[in-house]
């Protein structure tokens, strides 16, 4: 658990900070009318993405895959920096794409790592609390960047970010060493659930496989495919508000003071929830009804927007839909994945975690368009309402 929660933090610590970096640059020398059509299609190349990352790690040895990702990501993140240096044709659009992958296919890594090395009653128990790691990193790097951003320039915060990722790539790389021995004697002695409706799983682990046999994965396709229609169309109804509210000369520093304090505020909320109260949730109602709250939030916040489209009602409105969607749901999606049959869990997981709801982000990302294009970005929140 110590070593899963310190990569995370590594991971949360980096997503944050190149997030605030590029979406600053963004919106400020791009302009926030061309959010959706990136979204769109960053939302269709997580698709790809992700279902390539996940079917490859399905069979792959996850300890030695997951530290050469961070690696490579570090790499990638430094190059980056260099071109956003130097202002280089489309690498502020390149920046936004990229920041919404990296997250995305390092965790589809971890957890299906993960998944291999607890089983179902372990998992209830532990990664809520391991993922108050990647929350906590999220807080250090969100607030850090402000500060980083105005002592070394906007773009500063992409080299730190570099650096920590190649850290927690030396420290996955010694920690799979050291416990390698250890973590496969575990594997080895781990029991295998099963489908709770229909036994063995046969070892077909193909999407209409799935989809026919289990009804546990297909609660959690809609579910995920649902939440991601409405995250894109939450989030540009509060970048818009945002890029309204720093329309002034020193636009870019207080966008990304923005960001940062928001970021850091809402992880921080977010931490404090899932180290105290998200497993007594889970004990006291248990780990489905627990994700019950997701739609009430969207649903209250894109009220909200509708009522008053300012910045004040759209930072509330990310802030409650980010907090039942970081410290409840998304723990409670990896302890129901976990439920899975060893021989289809890792396949489903990355399914669930991947493809289903970028599949999902990109009709969110066209809803919007079509809904501001047509009307404004009040017309945005009334689309979302009867998804919701």
């Amino acid at each position: 658990m110590a070593i899963g929660a310190a990569l995370l933090f590594v991971v949360g610590w980096v997503d944050v900070s190149v997030q605030n970096v590029a979406e600053t640059l963004f919106l400020k020398r791009v302009g926030v009318a061309f959010l959706p059509p990136v979204f769109l299609v960053s939302s269709l190349l997580m698709v790809a993405s992700t279902w390539l990352v996940g079917r490859s790690n399905a069979r792959a040895d996850r300890t030695r895959t997951f530290p050469r990702l961070l690696a490579a990501m570090a790499v990638g993140i430094g190059v980056l920096w260099l071109l956003a240096r130097v202002e280089a044709p489309g690498i502020f659009t390149t920046l936004m794409l990229a920041s919404i992958q990296i997250k995305a296919v390092i965790l589809i890594v971890f957890w299906i790592t993960m998944g291999d090395l607890v089983d179902g009653r372990q998992a209830k128990r532990l990664f809520p609390l391991m993922l108050a790691g990647l929350t906590a990193g999220a807080v250090a790097g969100s607030f850090t960047s402000e500060w980083i951003g105005m002592a070394f320039g906007i773009e500063a915060p992409l080299a730190f970010s570099a650096l920590v990722l190649g850290l927690g790539a030396v420290g996955g790389v010694r920690a799979t060493t050291s416990e390698k021995g250890r973590l496969t004697r575990r594997l080895a002695a781990t029991s295998t659930p099963r489908f709770a409706d229909d036994g063995e799983s046969g070892g077909d682990d193909s999407v209409a496989s799935l989809w026919r046999r289990s009804g546990l994965f297909r609660m959690l396709a809609v579910t995920s495919a649902c939440a991601g229609v409405l995250a894109p169309m939450l989030y540009f109804q509060f970048a818009y508000t945002a890029d309204l509210a720093t329309a002034e000369a020193d636009g870019e520093h207080a966008l990304l003071a923005v960001y940062a304090r928001l970021r850091g505020g809402i992880n921080l909320a977010i931490l404090v929830t899932q180290l105290t109260a998200a497993s007594r949730l889970y004990a006291a109602i248990g780990v489905p009804t627990s994700m019950a709250a997701t739609p009430l939030a969207y649903l209250v916040a894109f009220v909200g927007l509708g009522v008053q489209l300012n910045l004040a009602v759209g930072i509330a409105g990310l802030a409650l839909t980010r907090l039942q969607t970081k410290a409840f749901e998304e723990p409670a999606l990896r302890v129901l994945g976990n439920l899975f049959p060893n021989d289809v869990r890792a396949r489903a997981a990355s399914l669930i975690e991947g493809p289903i709801p970028r599949a999902g982000g990109a009709v969110g990302n066209v809803v919007t368009m079509a809904a501001f294009s047509a009307g404004s970005a009040a017309w945005v929140g009334y689309a979302a309402l009867p998804i919701a």
